[in-house]
């Protein structure tokens, strides 16, 4: 006979396993909940521009510290940051959905004005496009002459972070990279392609091939000091895949570090980061140019690696959460990059066998706060599995209703508008990777839509 008091010790736990007893999502519930997060969406998107404190179309994130760092200052530091990363992330998902239900007509004046907002990043001479806008200086890094003169040169930085020393405000100055020019090529091929069905307005942008772009830094015959944040445990030496940065590694100590009026590739290193891989792979795939990429092979026998040998959840350089490449990755296998389909089921089975049974997902996490990021490790989990998964199987099944369950316990939902606390999108890298993170409830927000976007549909609720 189980003992009296034990039970009663115990009923906490068992009432706990039934809190998060998995309900099945029902069509209208999905569709009620998808209408809620466009709400919100369209609510947070900036509808003026102020100053370079917040510009027209954009939705922002937080850029914050989480541990000290003595260059940037203390820990829980943080302000409203502009940056290209996450508008185009959030409109790639909109105009996705907004393809398939142009019913939705709230959506066009979110992409048209996030599209404006997004030309902002663009290079001024060439097709890339950079993390940051184009800003004067800061105070602290002006040259005697421009003092004088009041004639400020512009850099790539933040807008509204406070940065005092000089060393960290010449670092900001970052070279165009892959990752933001190949969402953003993506987003206007949507744009363009909404545009041809009379569903936005045209763009007005001469098309060129973009794989010459990422072709010309790869990683091969480098002369450079191995980036130590690469292969110590998180990738391979030589891939001949993507690089993650738009320019050239030099030995010399003294380009290691930043100065005045120079694009700064931090550390002087390049770097290759798997999310990007596969972000460039899946912006190919849409212009049908991986045919034509002579990085395509390398960067596809990379990602079968870094699956097979356990790598997914160490290999982004800039992604600490431990499935962001999950969700990157089964993006693009969606998007027509089926290079990696065989090693696909591993990153099926490594979802599965870490949902926890609340119906979570858990990540690394800076420092050692305690939510573990299971909001944001969840979505990313959960959109992966729904692409990757087969939902007639028991177990896909179970765990899709049960990561819906958490969620839905987690939405700060008024009814008419519903969103999701923004979890840990990206960090800055290298050696703020653990110190620098960018968090948006917005984008998280976006997620969540995308994933009842895609259950909607396995439901069969059109298209």
């Amino acid at each position: 006979m189980f003992p009296r008091k034990a039970f009663s010790l115990f009923l906490p736990y068992f009432l706990a396993l039934d809190t998060y007893a998995a309900t099945k999502l029902s069509l209208k519930e999905t569709d009620r909940l998808i209408r809620a997060s466009l709400a919100y969406l369209k609510a947070t998107q900036v509808k003026e521009t102020v100053s370079i404190e917040r510009f027209k179309g954009e939705w922002l994130s937080q850029m914050g510290l989480d541990k000290d760092f003595v260059l940037l200052g203390k820990a829980g530091k943080a302000a409203d940051d502009s940056n290209l990363f996450t508008t185009v992330s959030i409109y790639n998902i909109l105009a996705e959905y907004y393809e398939k239900h142009p019913e939705f007509e709230e959506i066009a004046p979110m992409l048209e004005g996030a599209m404006e907002n997004i030309l902002r990043y663009k290079h001024p001479t060439r097709h890339s496009f950079g993390f940051w806008q184009y800003f004067p200086k800061r105070r602290a890094i002006w040259t005697k002459e421009e003092r004088k003169t009041g004639n400020i040169s512009l850099i790539r930085r933040s807008n509204n972070f406070d940065i005092e020393m000089k060393i960290s405000n010449k670092a900001e100055n970052v070279p165009d990279d892959a990752d933001d020019t190949a969402q953003a090529h993506v987003a206007m091929f949507r744009h363009r392609s909404l545009a041809n069905r009379q569903l936005l307005k045209p763009l007005d942008f001469q098309y060129e091939k973009i794989a010459p772009m990422f072709d010309a830094f790869l990683d091969l015959d480098r002369k450079s000091i191995p980036n130590v944040y690469n292969w110590r445990s998180r990738g391979f030496k030589h891939t001949g895949a993507y690089l993650t940065w738009f320019a050239h590694e030099n030995r010399s100590l003294y380009l290691a570090f930043p100065h005045l009026d120079t694009v700064y590739l931090p550390l002087g290193l390049n770097d290759v980061d798997c999310v990007v891989n596969a972000n460039v792979l899946a912006a190919l795939e849409m212009y049908n140019e991986r045919a034509d990429s002579s990085g395509a092979p390398a960067a596809c026998r990379y990602l079968r690696k870094v699956i097979r040998k356990k790598r997914a959840k160490v290999c982004g350089m800039y992604y600490p959460n431990w499935f962001n490449f999950h969700y990157n990755m089964s993006k693009a296998q969606s998007m027509g990059v089926h290079c990696v389909d065989e090693e696909l089921p591993i990153l099926v089975q490594d979802l599965l066998s870490n949902q926890t049974k609340k119906g979570s997902w858990s990540s690394y996490t800076i420092d050692s706060r305690r939510e573990r990021d299971e909001i944001q490790a969840t979505v990313y989990a959960l959109n992966a599995l729904l692409r990757l998964g087969d939902l007639s199987d028991t177990n896909v099944d179970e765990a899709v209703q049960r990561a819906f369950t958490f969620l839905l316990s987690k939405a700060n939902d008024s009814g008419e508008s519903t969103y999701w606390q923004g979890g840990i999108f990206f960090t800055g890298g290298t050696i703020v990777r653990k110190t620098a993170a960018w968090r948006s409830s917005a984008y998280t927000t976006a997620l969540v839509l995308e994933a009842l976007a895609s259950y909607s549909h396995l439901l069969g609720g059109e298209p």
